[in-house]
């Protein structure tokens, strides 16, 4: 059943990434359309951003250190190399666009202050003959603020020869810094819904933790695809179901890698059924450095009233991308 779910997964996902703006990445026949010059879309993996979005969005997560770096690549989708040496003018002029996605997405980025990245070049050569011309830029991410989102807008403002993509002629890049609880996680475990005890977990699966603050981490679910917990519903169809408006939002003391608070990622009271979580005291709640796994107990609380009990293993997989 698990293998079925990422099946569909995957094939919603495919769907919305073939239905993606308009003048993505082609290759053209020669004699056939202008050649176009945009970033590419293979950046780092799949946009954040969906399909109807204002401006390309990606997401880059960094570990706190002093500095990083962020390589972007600028093609020629002409069906054929440059045919001659091929300029392309740079800024970070998308201010913008980070109001526009703010605004289509209720979000919150800003603007990348200066002094927190280094090294954008004015202009990058497509030289003749080849398809591609990257850079790189420097960021600080110790310098970052955990309680902000920031964004690095990229801008080809003009070209020597082809025409700038309308869609990937300026694309956003969200940047951020990685606590050391942050990753992909594979979870076990149990858990018991009071109200419905035929209800069974949905175990093991995959969970990225990211970042909120310095030691705070929301779990997004990779086998659901957003944030939330599966269940086997253990009816005659043999159903999934979620719990809709809960995820958990782990604490931790950084000093002592104990997990200090448990609440809902989605808002405490969030939802219809007015839904939050709590830690259980009973559990060993603690992250283990040595080995990168914790284990935690958490309620889940909903009209006021207990509802769910997890008892789960996070042993650490790998870095987010």
């Amino acid at each position: 059943m698990k293998k079925y779910l990422g099946i569909l997964l995957l094939a919603i996902s495919t769907t919305s990434l073939t239905s993606c703006l308009k003048d993505g990445p082609v290759n053209l026949p020669p004699g056939g359309s202008p050649p176009v010059i945009e970033f590419s879309t293979n950046l780092f993996v799949a946009p954040t951003s969906d399909v109807n979005s204002p401006v390309a969005l990606y997401t880059k997560s960094y570990d706190v250190v002093p500095s990083a770096t962020l390589e972007l690549t600028i093609g020629y989708t002409g069906g054929a190399p440059a045919p001659e040496d091929i300029t392309v003018n740079l800024d970070n002029d998308g201010a913008d666009k980070i109001a526009a996605y703010n605004e289509y997405k209720d979000a919150n980025y800003e603007m990348l202050p200066a002094e927190f990245f280094s090294g954008m070049p004015s202009s990058v050569v497509i030289k003749k003959g080849e398809n591609f011309a990257k850079f790189t830029v420097t960021v600080k991410p110790d310098q970052f603020d955990f309680a902000k989102s920031y964004a690095l807008p990229f801008h080809i403002a003009s070209v020597s020869s082809g025409t700038v993509s309308g869609n990937y002629g300026t694309i956003l890049v969200s940047v951020g810094a990685k606590n050391k609880y942050d990753g992909v996680y594979k979870v076990t475990g149990s858990y018991h819904d009071l109200s419905f005890p035929a209800y069974t977990g949905y175990f093991p699966y995959t969970a990225d933790l990211e970042t909120i603050s310095a030691g705070t981490v929301d779990v997004f679910n990779e086998d659901l695809g957003t944030y939330g917990f599966l269940f086997y519903t253990n009816n005659a169809n043999g159903d999934i179901s979620y719990y809709g408006s809960f995820s958990p939002e782990f604490t931790f003391d950084p000093a002592t890698n104990k997990i200090i608070k448990v609440e809902n990622a989605y808002g405490q009271l969030a939802g219809a059924n007015k839904r939050s979580a709590e830690l259980d005291p009973s559990g060993v709640n603690e992250y283990d450095p040595a080995t990168k796994t914790f284990k935690v107990k958490y309620f889940m609380y909903q009209l006021g009233a207990k509802r769910l009990t997890f008892d789960e293993t996070y042993t650490y997989q790998g870095p987010r991308p």
